[in-house]
């Protein structure tokens, strides 16, 4: 009886083991579903709201914010397709990681990407944006950016919309430029 208690015993303790594994294996892709971005592998919406959030009650020397705005995503999803659309995305969040760390980088919606750095004021968040700007459009795409910066302050709501509004001006620019390119139609 004692025997057959201890094996009773150790298979609990086995199928226990095993769906703890289970629960905490699960846990751990639910957490990184959560808080990554399926399309790119950044940070999405749900990690910026956090990183915001922490930011409210930390205070910083200096804290650079960049919003970034891919131009043309919708007509390269309608001419070539949702794939084509991705690997556009996909492009600009590589491009994005070679000038700023993982930590930094977020996409917060379907064409928008948004980089919080304390390590670089607005000059130095500057020219990265510009070589991010040039390796994108080697590959015949185009995006839009706006860059805010503030030193020695506390939280980021501020500083998220004036870089936002910034990188509307670009956008806006961008677009009218396009629109000043178009042929004409002769009467």
């Amino acid at each position: 009886l004692y025997c057959m208690a201890a094996i009773i015993g150790t298979v609990m303790l086995l199928y226990m083991l095993g769906v703890t594994l289970c629960l905490f294996s699960d846990y751990r892709k639910v957490r990184k579903l959560s808080s990554e971005d399926q399309t790119t592998g950044l940070q999405n919406r749900n990690a910026y709201e956090r990183f915001v959030a922490e930011l409210q009650s930390r205070s910083y020397a200096s804290l650079s914010c960049v919003f970034v705005d891919v131009n043309g995503l919708h007509e390269v999803n309608n001419r070539y397709g949702h794939k084509a659309g991705d690997q556009m995305l996909r492009l600009v969040a590589a491009e994005l990681l070679k000038e700023f760390s993982f930590h930094q980088v977020f996409r917060i919606g379907g064409d928008e990407f948004v980089v919080m750095s304390e390590d670089a004021d607005a000059n130095e968040c500057a020219l990265k944006m510009e070589r991010v700007a040039q390796q994108v459009a080697s590959h015949d795409y185009s995006i839009a950016f706006g860059i805010a910066n503030r030193e020695n302050g506390i939280g980021a709501d501020r500083i998220a919309q004036e870089a936002d509004e910034r990188m509307l001006e670009n956008k806006r620019a961008y677009y009218a430029e396009q629109e000043r390119r178009q042929p004409r139609a002769e009467e």
